[in-house]
């Protein structure tokens, strides 16, 4: 391919129309969910004269919320320059930097959640000779390879500051190819230095990888959350490492766990796993699994105190939230700083089986099946390369599919970690399709929870790990002492 040719990837396919914007419901939804699906969508940006500009979304960065210190908005900062951030989603949030470059973002979630997602690089689609003029003779690759490069190429400023990228011209953002979870990379973001480390570290910069340009190529995708080449991720001192993993089913897995002192991971794909790992990511203070309805109940109206729960998969009447990782997200300001008491049918009973002996629990699915992995292979590592059990929750003493995927699925990243797991069948399949089908998956569906079902097969989605402590989880954080 020549210079001046336009770069191609496998997974795209160039549009012949532009459709109509994506709606505000689209970028009302949780900020990670947001930057992870503007991969593939089309920034079009119409000048004066009537010619669009436009780029495939290939590099993306989430800052969400006060607490979050790498944000404009930290400590729920309300400037001139940050109100933007407070309103409506949808809405384009621009600001001139270092007094000579302007970078686009988008804001999400609830008017009042100061949140959003950067923009950070594109592939160029049209008008590449006017991106050419404003950006110099250069390399496609590098007209739009970067957040200040793509607002110079594409004529963006602080002029569009506040405009409802919703409402269409002069920019807008419309649907594109969807890119599937095996092409996406996540990594810390770049140029946060200033940030405190757990958000230093927070894999919230989403990028395609297929798409060569500089930013995709940098070291930093040696950290990506999707499996990669072993080599590439692990220093060749950890070769040797002769840890082991198993993946167990129900209560009889949880009690031969107990029995080895494992490093346990629970897994309940649909859906106590997402609900609390989905809790502590909106920022709730720690989450309570209780086994009984009636112990749930004696929290309700105390302070501080929020409680969900289901039976059979139906929300409990008198309860605040049904077991739905969902409709925290609608209502996740009721969530931040709060503790979440939570009963299932049959996560929560597993768990308070397995608690028992295990000496770390970790609570994992396919929502954070890599950041579970590193940390059940760090507290083994911790504990002598002590096994490590990945417990399927299942039901009812019955093999669940869904949740036997989501182990397979954290087994795959702890292979790639040099780990060694039995049974060896590591899981290859789409999440998404399995899950939908299942008799767990057909039974949400038909009583109204399809987008709970569709939320909890993405994968990688979170960087957090629920850590059982105490009796409640918390996030876990590397370094925690454990004791054999």
């Amino acid at each position: 391919m020549g210079e001046r040719e336009r770069p191609s990837s496998a997974h795209f396919e160039s549009p012949v129309s532009i459709p109509t914007p994506l709606p505000r419901s689209f970028y009302s939804r949780p900020t990670l969910a947001v930057a992870r699906d503007l991969l593939g969508a089309v920034l079009v940006r119409r000048l004066p004269d009537g010619t669009d500009l436009r780029g495939r979304i290939v590099e993306t960065e989430a800052y969400v919320g006060p607490e979050d210190s790498a944000s404009h908005a930290h400590r729920g900062r309300n400037t001139k320059r940050t109100a933007v951030m407070f309103g409506p989603a949808g809405v384009a949030y621009i600001y001139f930097t270092y007094g000579m470059h302007h970078m686009l973002n988008v804001v999400t979630e609830d008017e009042g959640f100061p949140a959003a997602v950067l923009i950070r690089a594109l592939e160029p689609l049209d008008g590449i000779e006017l991106m050419r003029a404003r950006r110099g003779d250069r390399p496609v690759r590098e007209l739009t390879n970067g957040p200040a490069k793509l607002c110079q190429a594409m004529d963006i400023d602080r002029s569009l500051n506040g405009h409802d990228l919703t409402l269409g011209p002069p920019l807008w953002i419309a649907p594109g190819a969807p890119i599937p979870d095996s092409a996406v990379a996540r990594t810390p973001r770049v140029g946060i230095g200033y940030a405190e480390a757990p958000d230093r570290e927070a894999l919230w910069r989403f990028l395609v990888r297929s798409y060569r340009c500089r930013m995709c190529e940098r070291d930093t995708l040696a950290h990506a959350t999707h499996p990669i080449p072993y080599e590439r991720s692990r220093s060749r001192k950890w070769l040797d490492i002769s840890m082991k993993v198993e993946i167990l089913f129900g209560e009889q897995g949880a009690r031969d766990a107990t029995r080895r002192q494992a490093v346990t991971v629970v897994i309940d794909a649909l859906r106590a796993s997402a609900t609390v790992t989905t809790a502590l990511a909106l920022g709730a203070r720690e989450v309570i699994p209780v086994s009984s309805v009636e112990e749930a109940r004696c929290y309700l109206g105390r302070r501080g105190h929020r409680v969900a729960g289901e039976r059979n998969s139906a929300r409990i009447p008198d309860f605040d939230y049904g077991n739905s990782p969902t409709e925290l997200c609608r209502r996740r300001r009721e969530v931040v700083g709060r503790t979440l008491v939570l009963t299932t049918s049959n996560g929560t009973r597993i768990v308070n089986v397995a608690r028992e002996g295990a000496v770390a629990l970790l609570l994992g699915t396919t929502l954070n099946a890599g950041a579970v992995a590193r940390a059940a292979f760090e507290l083994s590592q911790t504990l002598d390369d002590r096994e490590i059990v990945l417990l399927a929750a299942g039901e009812e003493e019955i093999h669940a599919e869904e949740d036997y995927v989501g182990a397979r699925t954290i087994a795959r990243h702890l292979c790639h970690l040099g780990a060694t797991v039995q049974p060896a069948d590591l899981c290859e399949e789409t999440p998404e399709a399995i899950f939908a089908n299942t008799p767990s998956g057909r039974h949400l569906h038909a009583l109204g929870y399809a987008e709970d079902v569709l939320f909890c097969a993405r994968c990688d989605l979170y960087p957090v790990v629920p850590w059982f402590d105490s009796g409640r989880f918390v996030l876990y954080k590397p370094g925690y002492d454990v004791v054999a």
